[in-house]
């Protein structure tokens, strides 16, 4: 099973999400539209740390490399 996370809420019970799941999805965009813009760089870093940690894969998904369907070089804030 893989658990997404999108919601402040699934922050707040990320310990026990990772105890019940197989892997677990950063869901970037859902992420970004219910928690301020601004932390959704250090909430993905978070999440992967913690998975990494704990030997659980880790997907990161949504508005990865955007800029590059009108460029040919990606911007470094689109890596984030």
């Amino acid at each position: 099973m893989v658990a997404k996370i999108e919601k402040p809420q699934a922050i707040t019970n990320f310990a026990q999400i990772l105890k019940e799941t197989d892997a677990i999805m950063v869901a970037r965009g859902d992420l970004g539209l219910n928690s301020p813009l601004k932390k959704v760089p250090a909430l993905q870093k978070h999440i992967v740390k913690e998975c990494r940690a704990q030997g659980i894969p880790v997907i990161v998904a949504t508005q990865m490399l955007e800029s590059m369907v009108e460029a040919p070089t990606p911007h470094v804030c689109g890596n984030i």
